[in-house]
């Protein structure tokens, strides 16, 4: 099992969090794909069993092209692609984790704005990780965080059905 585990929201108001040794931190995530690769090449060379769990992110082609959301969408698609990018390039193995399979083991109420559900998403990671910085940038990754150790607690047959790890191979 792995000693570390990563949970990645991505976005610009998203973050990471790192759980290992019974302890979990966060931060917003950085600024620009340099920094996210020189923060996870640091957490990489720091914790040799290492892996991700980033949260998948689609754009919705009805919903997403109205009110000028897709510039936003786009923007988002094409860091989650940065993302999966730096984790192959560094070897680090990830699994891409769909909202919705992260978010129904937390049990959450239905039918929430945004914000009721982000602030919800705060107060569950507040009350699980009380060591780590909480804020709206870091909750949901916390929470993808701990999605990803309860699955590798109770079905290491799924983490062993997803989990994509890329080798030195070839190009194609």
């Amino acid at each position: 099992m792995a000693k570390t585990v990563i949970g990645i929201d991505p976005g610009k108001g998203g973050g990471i969090a790192q759980y290992k040794k019974g302890f979990a931190s966060a931060v917003a995530m950085p600024e620009n794909v340099k920094r996210l690769n020189e923060y996870l090449i640091q957490l990489r060379d720091n914790n040799p069993e290492i892996v991700v769990f980033v949260e998948k992110v689609q754009a919705f082609v009805e919903d997403d092209e109205v009110g000028g959301l897709k510039f936003g969408i786009n923007k988002l698609l094409a860091q989650f692609e940065q993302i999966k990018t730096v984790l192959i390039i560094n070897d680090i193995p990830f699994i891409e984790v769909h909202p919705k399979t992260w978010q129904s083991p937390l049990n959450l109420p239905k039918g929430l704005s945004s914000m009721e559900r982000k602030n919800l998403y705060k107060q569950f990671a507040q009350q699980h990780f009380p060591e780590a910085k909480v804020n709206l940038k870091t909750a949901d990754a916390l929470c993808i965080m701990y999605f990803g150790l309860q699955k590798l607690i109770t079905d290491i047959h799924w983490i062993n059905q997803k989990i994509i790890e890329f080798k030195s191979e070839g190009f194609f």
